[in-house]
């Protein structure tokens, strides 16, 4: 009688409990590990999105000078980095009438460094990780053929392979209004490349 009572209880064993834990835990580690590739991803997609605005702001000013652009005044042999919000600038164009080029170094520093240059924080590109802005001329030291945006910086790693993604503004010749290219390398920073007429 008592082998009769036995088989006759149904219920779960500790085994059975320790195995729907351990299947429970796996499922909820694999969700915990989606939701950090996915806030990666999205905070990738928020620096391509702020450098792509900064860019497209800068270059809307350089057409508002476009004296300035022509002669490069914009171009420099050199990325502009961080680095040049530390140092201040000699004049700043806000409440002083100034010329051209010091126009173009103000629209330089406000797009690197944020409007509110004194102090020299919450610029749109200066956000992003590791960021630098180098600007030239398509025909080298003629800026009326166009004008060469390249912005590189880093990006929180995820396991992606090397590709590119180009965007066609108009043909994408450099008689469109722009061509825009994006190169993603797992081992190396963001670059994206910008090519316009003024």
């Amino acid at each position: 009688m008592k082998t009769r009572m036995l088989r006759a209880q149904s219920g779960l064993s500790l085994l059975e409990v320790l195995i729907a834990v351990v299947v429970l835990s796996a499922g909820l580690l694999g969700l915990a590990g989606l939701q950090v590739a996915g806030l990666k991803s999205s905070q990738n997609t928020t620096a391509q999105q702020q450098a792509t605005l900064a860019v497209y702001n800068l270059l809307e000013k350089m057409r508002a000078n476009r004296q300035a652009a022509i002669a490069g005044s914009y171009s420099s042999p050199t990325p502009y980095t961080a680095a040049m919000c530390d140092r201040p600038i000699a004049v700043g164009c806000q409440y002083t009438t100034c010329t051209s080029t010091q126009i173009a170094q103000q629209d330089i520093r406000d797009i690197m460094c944020g409007t509110n240059s004194t102090s020299g924080s919450g610029g749109a590109l200066t956000q992003n990780a590791g960021v630098s802005l180098r600007i030239s001329c398509t025909v080298p030291t003629d800026c009326s053929q166009g004008i060469e945006f390249d912005v590189q910086w880093t990006e929180r790693k995820l396991d992606e392979v090397k590709g590119s993604v180009a965007i066609a503004c108009g043909d994408g010749s450099l008689n469109a209004a722009c061509t825009f290219n994006v190169n993603r390398d797992k081992n190396n920073p963001v670059s994206m490349q910008l090519r316009a007429r003024l």
